[in-house]
């Protein structure tokens, strides 16, 4: 919306949380090397351009500006599969809690 134009902003929390989101290649792809070729192209400079621009993702790479600007790149934390593991049983359990399911 604030693209359109709306008198609207972001507000981001410091630090900003970063889930990241992996790219894969797999081992059985039907076009292994068009495959390959793409993830070149999404972790350059002109595709992660790309990405954050048409899909507000946060990218990658710290020599291609996001869309937001102001978010400082070294005031991300970055929260990878070992935090969402950790507690995870019990964070099920109060969320079951919660809604009253079993």
């Amino acid at each position: 919306m604030k693209a359109q134009g709306a008198p609207v902003d972001y507000v981001f929390l410091h630090p900003v949380i970063s889930k990241p989101i992996p790219v894969t290649l797999l081992r059985r792809a039907p076009h292994p090397h068009a495959a390959a070729l793409f993830l070149d192209w999404a972790l350059s400079a002109e595709g992660q351009e790309t990405i954050t621009q048409k899909t507000g993702h946060f990218i990658a790479r710290k020599d291609v500006p996001d869309r937001f600007g102001k978010v400082l790149k070294e005031d991300f934390i970055s929260i990878g599969p070992e935090a969402e593991a950790k507690d995870a049983q019990e964070r099920v359990s109060v969320f079951r809690q919660i809604l009253g399911s079993k």
